[in-house]
């Protein structure tokens, strides 16, 4: 014959553990779903840039040639400033 209190006690002590146990299987099928939908969102706009031309590489260029006329115009004014600076200082 089996004893009820021990059994009992063991099964007194599972059940709090059982909720723990539906809540990290839950939290675990939300978390994949959310990044299963964010890979595939992200799959689903490469393949859309992929297919529609846009004017992106044409911009890039002008900013890069924007940005080094920018640095061209500092570094002689720079320049300018250093040779003033010397000329003072005769």
């Amino acid at each position: 014959m089996t004893r009820p209190v021990p059994l009992l006690a063991l099964l007194a002590l599972t059940l709090p553990l059982s909720g723990c146990i539906v809540y990290d299987v839950a939290e675990f099928a939300v978390g994949t779903v959310t990044t299963v939908a964010g890979v595939g969102v992200k799959a689903v706009g490469a393949a859309a840039g992929a297919v529609i031309p846009d004017d992106d590489d044409e911009d890039e260029k002008a900013q890069a040639k924007k940005d080094k006329e920018a640095q061209r115009k500092q570094e002689a004014a720079r320049k300018a400033g250093e040779a003033a600076d010397a000329d003072a200082a005769r």
